[in-house]
């Protein structure tokens, strides 16, 4: 039960940390910036004292370490990352955090919760999420959910639109263009698939967009 709890408690605070960036939520951290700087190669941080400030207009290439982000997001982030949680506006190559989060991941993120708007590259953990839950309205007037990326999850939960997916429970979410998936696990769910629901493994092609 308290490994349940810990799960949810860590996705609330990747939702609640999107949700404000989506709302422009001020940086609320109180960090002492060393060094004043628009892009550095290397940023070393025990929040909230900063070696190199991790405003959103900062980008970093090379090494960042940082205990946390909670508080604040970071805009481009180049090479590896290390600490206990994490978000970025993109990363561009190897996060390993307890908690990695973000809008686009472009490389390799490990952690026990890997929860990203898009997932071009590989999460590996106990919770992956490549869902965009921003939905879009159509001239129908119903609301429709276009489908996101996602190439290659691993762990014990997975859930995208589309990709392969090597865990226990995988899920695909419904989205109005289906794209491809190879899901392998102990219970695959796809709700466009021939079959929704199917042990094992479960296989889905590509379809139309809506409206087409």
């Amino acid at each position: 039960m308290k490994k349940v709890f810990t799960i949810f408690f860590l996705m609330f605070l990747i939702t609640f940390h999107l949700s404000a960036a989506e709302r422009g939520w001020p940086d609320i951290r109180m960090a002492l910036p060393l060094l004043d700087v628009k892009w550095s190669p290397v940023q070393i941080s025990v929040w909230p004292v900063s070696l190199v400030p991790a405003e959103n207009d900062v980008d970093i290439y090379g090494l960042n370490l940082n205990l946390t982000t909670l508080f604040h997001g970071q805009n481009n982030v180049y090479g590896l990352s290390c600490g206990l949680f994490h978000f970025f506006d993109n990363k561009y190559g190897a996060a390993v955090s307890l908690l990695n989060g973000g809008s686009s991941l472009y490389g390799f993120s490990l952690g026990a919760a890997n929860i990203f708007l898009e997932n071009n590259g590989v999460c590996i953990g106990i919770i992956n999420d490549a869902v965009n839950r921003n939905a879009s309205i159509s001239g129908d007037g119903k609301t429709h959910r276009r489908k996101t990326a996602n190439i290659l999850q691993i762990g014990y939960f997975n859930k995208a639109h589309e990709g392969f997916q090597f865990g226990v429970f995988n899920v695909i979410e419904k989205a109005d263009e289906q794209g491809f998936s190879f899901q392998l696990g102990l219970l695959n769910h796809n709700p466009d698939g021939l079959l929704p629901w199917m042990p094992l493994f479960l296989l889905s092609l590509p379809s139309k967009e809506y409206g087409q």
